[in-house]
């Protein structure tokens, strides 16, 4: 449902003059009801699986920087993309087999190493990269596939930039 809320409401008035502070605020209400309800959550997959989109469309939201209007900052975007970064990683966690979890969790590495990156914490982007690339490493050696290498080389492209822009 909040899913379905955040991204019908937010399109039908991105585009709207004025809109501004009715985008914060629906992020801000967005946010409270995802926080209380990861609060409630417990271990179930299903819940905890769409708690981490929803923050991860959050993210999208407020870290954009075209899409950045007062409260909704790229910092801000970092922040909800820790929060599904930290759910991904229990529902790998919470089932270890689950190749869509691992899958998740790699996936989100990759854009929280993103978002650091684009704000300028290149340290904590770093480190995520290289997360991301063991991850990626791992997943071509367990089943060899186009995604896979797909993964791998975006992982060796992220972290030769980002090294290459701390001058490494």
């Amino acid at each position: 449902w909040m899913q379905s809320f955040l991204f019908e409401f937010d399109d039908a008035i991105k585009n709207l003059p004025g809109s501004s502070a009715a985008r914060e605020l629906v992020v801000q209400r967005a946010v409270e009801y995802l926080d209380n309800l990861a609060s409630e959550a417990g271990d179930d997959p299903v819940l905890l699986n769409d708690l981490a989109d929803a923050y991860d469309h959050v993210a999208h939201l407020t870290g954009a920087f075209r899409e950045a209007r007062g409260d909704n900052s790229p910092r801000m975007g970092v922040e909800n993309q820790l929060k599904s970064l930290a759910i991904r990683r229990r529902l790998l966690a919470l089932n270890p087999g689950d190749a869509k979890a691992r899958s998740n969790l790699s996936g989100s590495v990759w854009a929280t190493a993103q978002r650091y990156s684009a704000i300028g914490d290149l340290q904590h982007a770093r480190e995520l990269f290289r997360e991301h690339l063991r991850m990626s490493e791992a997943a071509v050696q367990r089943a060899d596939s186009v995604e896979g290498r797909y993964g791998l080389g975006t992982s060796y492209t992220s972290s030769g930039f980002l090294e290459r822009g701390l001058g490494h």
